[in-house]
């Protein structure tokens, strides 16, 4: 077990949410103890919905205190293929809760911050578990949740 607190991989949803809402600062400040993190295909989709949804653009620029983290691991790579399987439709979407699941499934103790049913329904039976539908935790060393 480890003493640091637990990472949060954020979904684009949940960062939309936040950015419209402008309330960037006060996740910073809620979250100033603990590693935030996105996988690089959520910076994508963020970056793909600035036409559509123009606050987006503050998640790129006003948050340098979220990491971005490249899928590029074996473990990240399977976990994201297991997820890809069951939540990406033919119109592609899901894509991100994917990448989210996966980075979360891959970091111990990981609390995934996402805002679809499905997506929490899919970790049934795997690393994770959910208490709803905007966290889900990483079973090992994940105290908190």
């Amino acid at each position: 077990m480890t003493d640091e607190p637990p990472a949060y991989v954020l979904d684009t949803g949940p960062l939309s949410h936040f950015a419209k809402a402008q309330w960037l600062g006060v996740l910073k400040t809620v979250l100033k103890e603990h590693r935030v993190c996105i996988p690089d295909i959520v910076r994508e989709e963020v970056r793909q919905g600035i036409p559509y949804h123009p606050h987006l653009r503050s998640v790129l620029e006003e948050t340098p205190w979220i990491e971005v983290v490249p899928l590029d691991t074996e473990t990240q790579l399977s976990a994201f293929a297991y997820y890809a399987k069951r939540l990406i439709g033919p119109d592609g979407r899901n894509a991100g809760e994917c990448g989210v699941l996966a980075l979360a499934e891959s970091t111990p103790g990981a609390i995934a911050v996402i805002d679809d049913r499905v997506a929490v329904e899919a970790t049934r039976g795997r690393r994770s578990w959910c208490a709803g539908p905007w966290a889900c935790c990483v079973k090992p060393s994940a105290p908190g949740c």
